[in-house]
């Protein structure tokens, strides 16, 4: 029983599409992680799926956007939780982000922050009710609005009320708003509340839609038209437009500390099905690497203490995947013992041109780089290509920047040493360090079709290329 990445979103579907439309409501957010996929395409897509499997059986899944950071758990089991943050560090996976239900969600961030050393905290709690059947209170005259074009000024308004009512402490640049209200209005799912007295008092949108379900966000009232009832009739008959439009239910989310609006949803109908939280999660503020000294010396390979570190590092479950390359899942089993580098001094010495070097902070042991002028493992063909490697083996010194001034270490060595140009290989699994090594310039210019193997198959592994 274990965590695997799907390949794509129609594998994620085929592995946990009976239990996503089973529970439209409940799953509201994973069916507009799969649109978003869809519509993006396999290349462009930036949410991640994973599900939990028991033999041929998935219990749970979790789904990550990548660009935001943000990791969303269904209902899990705290011990999928855990394991579920241990498969994340092993994949490199950077987090700002958590939400789910409540249980899962705590035992998955503190295992995370175990893991990781990050500082987390809870950013609110949310109640998820739905709706099959509106009980609509008296609308007094007023009635329904599509919003429109005309409507951008009051839009952009209450798009920015009900982002500070709700999110008091998150940035509310004007710009940022102004972009969303557009978006609700070319997309034409906000709604407005118009009063007896041809008033425009109240807003609701429909965020997001799975095939059977509408989910409906956005509720604000203006100040001066609060207490009036107006939320409520604005949600009733927007929840019915939905339902009379096809819909077999609707769904929203609600702060659970508001006591107000969770009673004024019960009334029109609704019912809780789930208790959630929104945990935001944080590098601890004291370890930048700004405030870090970071050094360099030689591995020495006759010191058994070295070699003890090297052995630690890379048997350690969440790296040995991503620095080492494995056969099979024979080899992969296999742990490196201090034994094994003391065994590699006589091979490094040989080295025509190249170092290892151990990494320290502050002058502790923190990993471990290298690098090597035409190396065979390089594919340029090349004269004067060096390759470099790098490994932060300590959890609590990674996700600081550090990897950034090691590879400029390296760089600057290659360079120094004749390197015109530098190459690495990275494992096609290890998105992270192809974004961090893509940000750094170098550039993808080969593949090695099932070159490693991890998580129960054989990956390609991607070769990288930087001019100096």
């Amino acid at each position: 029983m274990n965590w695997v990445a799907c390949s794509d979103v129609s594998e994620f579907l085929r592995s946990r599409g009976a239990e996503l439309k089973a529970h439209e409501s409940t799953h509201n957010l994973a069916w507009a992680a799969i649109r978003q996929a869809q519509v993006a395409g396999p290349h462009a897509a930036e949410e991640s799926f994973f599900t939990f499997n028991a033999g041929e059986t998935s219990t749970a899944h979790a789904f990550v956007n990548t660009s935001r950071q943000h990791l969303t758990l269904s209902t899990m089991t705290p011990t999928q939780a855990e394991k579920l943050a241990h498969f994340l560090v092993s994949r490199n996976t950077e987090l700002t982000v958590a939400e789910g239900p409540q249980k899962p969600v705590h035992a998955f961030v503190r295992e995370w922050s175990s893991k990781t050393g990050c500082a987390y905290k809870i950013q609110f709690n949310q109640g998820l009710y739905e709706l099959t059947r509106v009980n609509m209170p008296d609308l007094e005259g007023g009635h329904l609005v599509l919003a429109n074009h005309n409507h951008t000024g009051i839009v952009e308004k209450f798009v920015t009320g009900f982002w500070r009512d709700c999110f008091p402490n998150e940035p509310s640049a004007q710009a940022m708003m102004s972009e969303r209200a557009h978006r609700f209005l070319s997309r034409q799912n906000a709604y407005l509340w118009q009063n007896r007295n041809h008033e425009l008092v109240s807003m609701a949108v429909v965020i997001r839609e799975s095939p059977n379900t509408s989910s409906i966000s956005g509720v604000y009232t203006d100040p001066n038209h609060r207490s009036r009832g107006y939320a409520a009739r604005t949600v009733a008959s927007l929840s019915q437009a939905c339902i009379d439009a096809g819909k077999t239910a609707c769904n929203l989310y609600t702060d659970l500390e508001n006591n107000t609006s969770n009673s004024v949803y019960i009334r029109i109908g609704y019912s809780m099905i789930q208790q959630s939280t929104r945990i935001r999660i944080m590098r601890p503020a004291a370890t930048t690497d700004h405030e870090m000294t970071l050094s360099y010396r030689t591995v020495d390979f006759q010191l058994v203490s070295d070699c003890t570190l090297l052995a630690k590092w890379l048997n350690d479950p969440a790296l040995k995947h991503l620095y080492s390359r494995f056969t099979d899942a024979e080899n992969f089993a296999q742990d490196f013992s201090p034994e094994h580098f003391q065994r590699m001094h006589p091979v490094a010495a040989n080295k025509r041109t190249g170092q290892e070097f151990m990494v320290l902070v502050d002058g502790t042991p923190i990993g471990t780089a290298n690098f090597e002028i035409d190396s065979p493992k390089s594919l340029t063909n090349k004269t004067n290509t060096a390759w470099i490697a790098l490994l932060i083996g300590e959890a609590q010194m990674q996700r600081k920047g550090l990897g950034k001034r090691v590879v400029r270490h390296l760089e600057h060595c290659a360079e120094a040493a004749g390197g015109e140009r530098i190459e690495v290989g990275v494992f096609e699994y290890n998105d992270p360090s192809i974004h961090f090594f893509s940000s750094l310039g170098y550039t993808e210019f080969a593949r090695q079709p099932e070159w490693a193997w991890w998580d129960g198959r054989l990956w390609p592994v991607i070769r990288m290329l930087k001019e100096l």
